[in-house]
């Protein structure tokens, strides 16, 4: 029996539903890999989701919600977030081994997820004030005004 959706509080959702498209991201990047797809066409989708998507939610991550309250797992998820930033800056180098280091960003982007998801959320969800939540939905209202749909023309992951 797999595990039961969580329900995040209405405030911080948005994130939630972003962390749905970097679970996506990480299939792509896997199903890519094993479709043989070539390592370039990867790489490009991996510039793009970067850019367009997550630097953008690691940013409003830091800025609006850990940095409300002082614990490990804020600290943990901010080194994990710049851990995953390099792991990127060395998939667009080139200088990795490009199959390996994608293997390796998916997993690390994975898990990150799952550990915000399971652990980090609701912790913050329990330690926070609803004025604290509610001014990070407020914020978070603002910078998600648009739905979230990705638009790349290169779909390697459906050949």
């Amino acid at each position: 029996m797999g595990q039961k959706p969580l329900k995040r509080n209405k405030h911080i959702q948005p994130l939630s539903r972003e962390h749905h498209f970097g679970l996506l991201f990480c299939w792509k990047i896997r199903t890519g890999i094993k479709k043989d797809v070539e390592v370039n066409r990867i790489v490009k989708y991996v510039e793009y989701f970067f850019n367009t998507y997550m630097e953008p939610h690691f940013r409003a991550e830091e800025t609006l919600l850990f940095n409300q309250i002082e614990h490990d797992m804020c600290k943990r998820a901010c080194d994990d977030h710049q851990e995953i930033k390099n792991m990127v800056t060395g998939v667009l180098s080139g200088n990795d081994d490009s199959v390996e280091s994608l293997k390796n960003l998916a997993k690390k982007v994975d898990e990150h997820i799952r550990f915000e998801e399971r652990s980090l959320f609701p912790l913050l969800e329990l330690s926070l004030t609803e004025i604290q939540l509610n001014s990070i939905g407020e914020s978070l209202d603002v910078l998600h005004s648009q739905k979230l749909v990705e638009q790349y023309d290169d779909e390697f992951w459906v050949e």
